[in-house]
C-alpha cells in the first residue's frame, strides 16, 4: 500500500485529473477552430497545401514533421494545424494512425520537438537585438556632444538576428536594391511578375518567396488602366487567382498621385519631407514588406548626373526602407552606351551618376539575348528580343553568383476584343531554361515515344531543322515545345532518342533524286512466340 506525506497528498489531490473531460469553454474553442478550417486552408501556401493533401511519406511522423514545419513557418498555430489535419482537406496520410487521439498526440510531440525550440530561438534573437539597441548611445539634442562613438558589444553569434531575405536573394528587408536594364528590355514585366510571386507566395518564376508578402508596386509612368492590363495578363498566364492576389498586392500609378521625393528650388536641393513621411506612414499602415518604384528617374527632379544630388535621393530611399521596415527596389534605366548591340549592362551602366548603384546593397543587370547567344540556343535571331538574362551585378549581402537566370516575354491575349476590333495583347514574363547539352532519352516518356513513332510514320520527315518537313515540329507538338523557341532542346532530344535506338537518321533519295538525311522511327521488336494471346500453352 502506497503512503503519501501530507504535502504530497495535497498536491496530488489539487492537480487536474489526467484525461478529464474538457470544459464547455474548451469545447467551444475547439469547435471554433475546426469550423474555421476552410479559411485556414485558404491561408496556406501551395507548398503547405500539397503537404496537407498528399498521401504522405512511409514514415507518418516524418510527414507530420514536414507539414508542421511548413505551418510554423507560415504562422499557423498548433491548434490550427490540428484543425486542418482533422478537416476534409487532409489527405490519406492521417489514416495511418489507428485513432484520432494517436494523431493528435503525434502532433503535440512533433511540435514540442521542432517548433517550440524555433520560437525560443526567435525570442532570444529579439532580446539580443534589443540589448544591442540599448547599448547604442544616441546623443541628446542640445548637448555638447553632437556625435558619439559606440562601444563594440560582444555577442554570441548564434543569437544575432537572421538577415531577412524576402525573395531570390535580391529583396532584403530594410535595404535598397536596384535593377538596371534598357528600355523595353523586360524590367517592368519582371517586376510585375515578381510582385505577383511575392504577393501570393507562389514560385511562378522559379524562386520561392519567404512567404506571402505585402507588396506595393508604384509605377510612375504608366496609367492605371495599363497597369491593370499588365497585372491581369500576368495572373492569367501563370494561373493566379485574382482574389488571392488582391489580399497582399497594392498597385499605384504616378498619373494619379505624384511621388517626387527630392526637388530643386533654385540652386538648392530640397527633400520633400512631408511626402517621404507620408510614404513611410502608409507603408507602415498597410504593413508593406516590399516596395517597388518604377522607374527611379521619376521619383526626383534633380540633376541625375550629379553624384551629390543623386546621393540625397538614394539616402531618402534607404531611409524609407529602414523606417518602414521593408525591402525597397528601384527599376532604373541605363546609359546610351549600354544595351543591345552596344556594351554589356553592368552595375556601372545605370543612367546618370553612380551614387544610386553605390547606395544600393544589391544590383541586378538585365541583358537581352545577343545574336551569338541566339545562335547557340537555336533561337531565330528575329525572336531573340523576347529573351533576356538577369545577373547579379553587385551584392554587398552575400557572395555574387556568376550564373544568370533566363526569362522570355510571351504574348497573352486578354480576350477583351469585339467582332469589330481586336483585343489587347500584353507581354508577360516567364522563366526560360537555357537548352541543356545533357538532354537524354529519359526526358521523354514511353507514351510520348509511341505517339512520336505513330505520327512520324504517317509521312516522311527530314532531319535538318531547315527542312519544311523537319521531324522536330512533330516533337514540338507531342512534347509541348515551341519548334522555333525550343529548337536547340528539340534537336538534343532527337539526337538522344537516336542514340537510345528509338529512331534513326537514314539517307534517302528525294523526289528530285538527291539524297538527304531523313528522321525515321525504328520498328519495335516483335513479341516473342508464346506471348499473351498467342494460344500457346
Amino acid at each position: 500500500m502506497l503512503k503519501y506525506k501530507k504535502d504530497e497528498l495535497a498536491r496530488a489531490l489539487s492537480a487536474p485529473l489526467v484525461g478529464a473531460e474538457p470544459t464547455h469553454q474548451t469545447i467551444q474553442q475547439s469547435v471554433a477552430v475546426a469550423g474555421d478550417a476552410d479559411s485556414l486552408f485558404l491561408r496556406l501556401s501551395e507548398l503547405a497545401r500539397r503537404e496537407l493533401q498528399s498521401d504522405g511519406m512511409p514514415d507518418r511522423s516524418r510527414h507530420v514533421a514536414r507539414f508542421l514545419e511548413r505551418c510554423h513557418f507560415e504562422g499557423i498555430t498548433l491548434a490550427e494545424s490540428k484543425a486542418l489535419a482533422e478537416s476534409k482537406h487532409a489527405g490519406d496520410w492521417k489514416l495511418r494512425y489507428p485513432t484520432q487521439s494517436a494523431l493528435l498526440r503525434d502532433f503535440d510531440r512533433v511540435w514540442a520537438k521542432f517548433a517550440q525550440p524555433k520560437d525560443a530561438e526567435r525570442e532570444a534573437n529579439a532580446r539580443s537585438a534589443e540589448a544591442f539597441v540599448r547599448n547604442a548611445r544616441t546623443p541628446e539634442l542640445g548637448s555638447r556632444v553632437l556625435i558619439a562613438a559606440s562601444e563594440f558589444v560582444p555577442q554570441d553569434p548564434s543569437l544575432i538576428p537572421v538577415r531577412e531575405t524576402l525573395h531570390g536573394g535580391h529583396y532584403n528587408r530594410r535595404f535598397l536594391s536596384a535593377t538596371f536594364g534598357v528600355g523595353g528590355g523586360g524590367k517592368s514585366a519582371l517586376a510585375i511578375a515578381e510582385s505577383i510571386s511575392m504577393a501570393t507566395g507562389i514560385a511562378i518564376l522559379g524562386a520561392q518567396p519567404a512567404k506571402a508578402l505585402r507588396v506595393w508596386y508604384f509605377n510612375l509612368e504608366d496609367p492605371p488602366d495599363e497597369l491593370q492590363r499588365r497585372f491581369i495578363a500576368a495572373a492569367k498566364h501563370h494561373g493566379i487567382d485574382q482574389q488571392k492576389l488582391a489580399e497582399n498586392l497594392f498597385v499605384d500609378s504616378g498619373r494619379n498621385q505624384e511621388l517626387i521625393i527630392v526637388k530643386k528650388q533654385g540652386r538648392e536641393t530640397v527633400v520633400v519631407n512631408v511626402l517621404v513621411d507620408a510614404l513611410i506612414d502608409e507603408a507602415r499602415r498597410q504593413r508593406i514588406d516590399v516596395l517597388i518604384l518604377d522607374p527611379a528617374v521619376s521619383i526626383h527632379q534633380v540633376d541625375e548626373n550629379s553624384n551629390n544630388e543623386v546621393q540625397i535621393v538614394a539616402s531618402q530611399l534607404t531611409r524609407v526602407a529602414h523606417e518602414a521596415n521593408l525591402a525597397l527596389e528601384v527599376v532604373h534605366h541605363v546609359n546610351k552606351s549600354s544595351g543591345d548591340g552596344k556594351g554589356e549592362v553592368t552595375a556601372d551602366s545605370g543612367r546618370g551618376a553612380g551614387a544610386l548603384k553605390d547606395k544600393a546593397r544589391a544590383v541586378r543587370a538585365i541583358n537581352m539575348m545577343s545574336e551569338k547567344e541566339a545562335e547557340r540556343a537555336g533561337i531565330d535571331t528575329k525572336d531573340r528580343f523576347s529573351y533576356f538574362r538577369v545577373s547579379s551585378a553587385k551584392s554587398n549581402m552575400a557572395k555574387r553568383s556568376g550564373q544568370a537566370d533566363w526569362y522570355r516575354i510571351v504574348s497573352v491575349d486578354l480576350g477583351n476584343g469585339t467582332k469589330w476590333s481586336a483585343g489587347d495583347s500584353v507581354g508577360v514574363v516567364e522563366k526560360w531554361q537555357w537548352p541543356s547539352v545533357e538532354a537524354t532519352a529519359d526526358d521523354v516518356t514511353t507514351e510520348q515515344i509511341r505517339e512520336l513513332k505513330r505520327r512520324l510514320g504517317l509521312a516522311p520527315h527530314g532531319d535538318n531543322h531547315q527542312a519544311k518537313d523537319w521531324a522536330g515540329r512533330v516533337f514540338g507538338e507531342v512534347l509541348g515545345l515551341d519548334a522555333t523557341a525550343d529548337k536547340r532542346k528539340i534537336g538534343l532530344l532527337m539526337k538522344a532518342l537516336v542514340g537510345a535506338g528509338h529512331f534513326a537518321v537514314v539517307e534517302r533519295k528525294s523526289d528530285k533524286g538527291r539524297k538527304r538525311p531523313m528522321f525515321e522511327a525504328v520498328p519495335d521488336p516483335h513479341q516473342p512466340l508464346g506471348g499473351v494471346g498467342s494460344g500457346a500453352s
